[in-house]
């Protein structure tokens, strides 16, 4: 005959129910009832909160609650939850978003890629500056020692009211279960070329881990971890450091 966790004591017990189900993120569940003698019946009596099931040890008890019947009986039903993939990654959840955010026009490529050498240079960028703020300086054109096309472009723009340009960026967000509460957050805030099953990002964009939360119910854990694609060039090395 099996036996259940009461107290402190192991009980025998005759099960009246025993039911199974896995759920879609990898965790299980399984509902217990049995009946046991009515007299004496205390809170105390009640399985241990995350003892184990009798049957399967990988989930824990969740919830108990007991029912009086007719006669000398009260029936306890039990409720276990628990983590039953032993990867934590084949049941998860995957969210992407894809949006925009205004940015600087001086930050577009077109005006700052590469990086190191940019086809519009902070000289440049001060000299059309006072182009468009002083009306007595000639209007800034490819004629203007130190100027670029993508210089005099760039002015053109500003002087028409174009100041910024929508910036396509993402959100990825992971969401999956484990038994034990998460004890690594050194990696929060730091760069990564691509979380866990996220999409590659194409040429020099990456990821940088933004978010993590996690609720405990129980014997399952579910986790959320947030990452935020950055924009053409990749996150600033200079602020953010990789995650090796």
């Amino acid at each position: 005959m099996p036996t259940i966790q009461i107290g402190n004591f192991v009980e025998q017990y005759q099960p009246d129910g025993d039911d199974v189900k896995q759920g879609p993120d990898g965790s299980g569940e399984a509902v217990l009832t049995f009946k046991r003698s009515a007299t004496g019946f205390t809170l105390a009596s009640l399985p241990n909160p995350l003892s184990e099931h009798p049957k399967y040890p990988a989930l824990r008890l969740y919830e108990a609650q007991a029912k009086r019947e007719p006669g000398d009986v009260m029936v306890v039903t039990c409720t276990y939850r628990g983590v039953i993939v032993g990867n934590k990654f084949t049941f998860s959840q995957q969210e992407f978003t894809v949006n925009t955010s205004s940015e600087p026009i001086e930050t577009h490529p077109t005006f700052s890629d590469p990086v190191a050498n940019p086809p519009v240079t902070p000289t440049e960028l001060a000299t059309l500056q006072k182009s468009l703020d002083n009306n007595t300086v000639p209007v800034y054109n490819i004629a203007i020692a130190g100027s670029t096309k993508e210089g005099v472009l760039l002015y053109n723009k500003k002087r028409r009211g174009i100041d910024s340009y929508l910036s396509v960026g993402g959100t990825y967000k992971l969401t999956y279960i484990q038994a034990d509460v998460p004890s690594e957050y050194n990696s929060i805030g730091k760069i990564t070329l691509a979380p866990p099953l996220a999409p590659i990002p194409p040429g020099n964009r990456n990821y940088l881990y933004t978010g993590l939360s996690w609720r405990k119910q129980g014997g399952v854990v579910t986790v959320n971890e947030e990452y935020t694609m950055s924009g053409f060039n990749g996150w600033d090395s200079d602020l953010y450091d990789f995650n090796v």
